[in-house]
């Protein structure tokens, strides 16, 4: 078995909490079983990985040192048309 798998089995995932960051992830995965691994590795970076960790350690690190960041490629019409770019398999 491949350790990419191990986090989405249902046996692994009805032994940890419903707030498990590997629950929530394999939640993620499952709204979008209808597309390719990339893409669905994508949307639960964007709905995970991003907001909890990128931004907001980003945000708490600037403020730390008194830098304004900006995220100028989060626009959604931007992120929404990059979602649509077809992957090469």
């Amino acid at each position: 078995m491949r350790s990419g798998r191990a986090f989405s089995r249902r046996s692994f995932l009805a032994q940890v909490d419903g707030s498990h960051p590997a629950r929530v992830f394999a939640s993620y995965l499952e709204k979008v079983s209808d597309r390719t691994p990339l893409k669905r590795m994508l949307y639960a970076d964007l709905k995970v990985w991003l907001p909890d960790n990128l931004l907001l350690r980003g945000d708490q690190m600037t403020m730390a040192a008194s830098i304004e960041e900006r995220g100028p490629f989060l626009d959604h019409r931007l992120v929404e048309m990059a979602a649509r770019i077809p992957t090469r398999c």
